[in-house]
C-alpha cells in the first residue's frame, strides 16, 4: 500500500498533479530484486512554459538517478534498488523532485509533474 507523505495532490481518475518533490511512503516485503517504479506524464500545457525538465528519483534519501525529459507525453522510469537501501517490513520512503515547476498565473498553484503509478516492484 502506498501512502502520500508529501506533494502529491488529490487522485482525479487515477493520477494526480505532484508539486516540487513528493514523496510517498511503501512497506515492501523484500529488498532483493527490487525495481523503483513510477509512470508518470510531462504536461503539454507545463512544459510550453518550463521547456526541458529534470527529475531525480530517490529512495530513502539516496539519489537513484536523474532523468531529463525533453518533450512532453508519458513515460515509465523502472530502475533496480540497491538491497541495501531498504528494509523488508519498514517503511521506505519514494520520492521525485523536478527541477522545474509551473505556477498557475490563476490561482498561484505550483506544477511538477502527472503521477498515475509509484512503488516498489519485484523483479
Amino acid at each position: 500500500m502506498t501512502h502520500v507523505v508529501s506533494d502529491v495532490m488529490g487522485p482525479a481518475d487515477g493520477w494526480s498533479w505532484t508539486g516540487k518533490h513528493p514523496v510517498v511512503k511503501v512497506l515492501p516485503r523484500v529488498n532483493r530484486n527490487v525495481q523503483y517504479v513510477a509512470d508518470l506524464a510531462v504536461a503539454d500545457a507545463t512544459f510550453k512554459s518550463t521547456g526541458p525538465v529534470t527529475i531525480t528519483f530517490e529512495v530513502n534519501g539516496h539519489k537513484l538517478d536523474t532523468v531529463r525529459y525533453d518533450q512532453p507525453g508519458k513515460f515509465q522510469f523502472a530502475q533496480d534498488v540497491p538491497e541495501e537501501w531498504i528494509v523488508p517490513g519498514k517503511d521506505t520512503l519514494l520520492g521525485a523532485e523536478i527541477d522545474k515547476v509551473w505556477t498557475s498565473p490563476g490561482d498561484g498553484a505550483k506544477l511538477g509533474f502527472i503521477l498515475t503509478k509509484i512503488g516498489i516492484t519485484e523483479k
